[in-house]
């Protein structure tokens, strides 16, 4: 870690007093979602829907993979109890509702062009995007944004989203 950040492994433990407490605090901001949300509602809200969706599954897609790269770190380490399990669950289940609040008001915005609540729309684009981002359920074929995308506004998956 010391490494990554550029600074001495003695730096890190002047402000940490030891490994857990670093990987808690790295954990902290793997999972906060305030950036994620607002890189969501920086997607620009005047475009076609489906482009929007598409940037919205970027967001999410990146979001999930340095999830799963955090979780897969974490397997790989020692459980000394000192980074809890439930504690880590409830985090991720708050920051999920944070992001699901949001989609659900970008949601709102597009009334016409959605089949099912705003709250409901958020839940399928986000299980969609997970399930295509997740190596567990890709079975090698992986659905793009794009396709995430037209299958939500319920438009052709050929027809074309602006980059």
């Amino acid at each position: 870690m010391a490494r990554a950040a550029g600074v001495a492994e003695g730096t890190i433990f002047s402000v940490f007093p030891d490994k857990a407490s670093v990987l808690h605090e790295a954990i902290k901001h793997s999972i906060d979602p305030v950036p994620t949300c607002e890189e969501l509602r920086s997607v620009d809200q005047d475009g076609p829907f489906k482009t929007q969706l598409a940037e919205l599954g970027k967001i999410l897609l990146e979001r999930t993979d340095r999830m799963i790269a955090l979780f897969h770190v974490l397997r790989s380490l020692p459980h000394d109890g000192a980074v809890g399990h439930e504690d880590a669950r409830d985090s991720v289940k708050k920051s999920n509702e944070m992001i699901l609040a949001t989609l659900t008001s970008m949601f709102e915005k597009h009334p016409e062009a959605t089949i099912l609540d705003p709250d409901r729309m958020a839940i399928a684009f986000c299980g969609l995007v997970f399930a295509s981002g997740h190596p567990a359920f890709g079975l090698g074929q992986i659905l793009t944004v794009e396709e995430i995308a037209a299958i939500v506004s319920g438009t052709a998956a050929s027809a074309d989203v602006e980059n």
